[in-house]
């Protein structure tokens, strides 16, 4: 009988122990992040940073896609040995990426203008 000990293949154990820290410190500071906002926003302020989070959310969901198919086609290429091709991929991606994100940072800004910056007194909106 060899000895029944696992044995540690790459520093897989080494690797999850600081991805596990990592999520339990991104967790810890997302709520205190949370609480302090609370405590510094009034109600409503606070309706419309959540309302404005969720708005980005729903429009980032796209990036995560092209993420997705920039690396299923980068794997692709990889073991073809055709790395070449990745540059053009990653120019193709990023102007696409780009363009999407000036267009989300548009709406948003447009949001944020006509919540934010309204004269006081008047009623605020989620969209415009």
């Amino acid at each position: 009988m060899s000895n029944s000990r696992p044995r540690q293949s790459n520093g897989l154990i080494k690797h999850g122990t600081v991805m596990l820290v990592a999520i339990v410190i991104t967790g810890l500071s997302n709520t205190l992040f949370y609480v302090l906002t609370i405590r510094m926003l009034t109600r409503e302020d606070f309706g419309d940073y959540n309302g404005l989070i969720s708005l980005h959310y729903i429009l980032i969901m796209p990036f995560a896609a092209v993420q997705i198919v920039t690396a299923r086609y980068v794997s692709a290429f990889e073991s073809q040995h055709m790395l070449g091709q990745v540059a053009s991929l990653l120019r193709r991606s990023i102007f696409k990426l780009s363009l999407a994100f000036s267009s989300d940072s548009c709406i948003e800004s447009n949001w944020l203008t006509g919540c934010y910056f309204s004269p006081p007194g008047t009623q605020r909106f989620l969209l415009a």
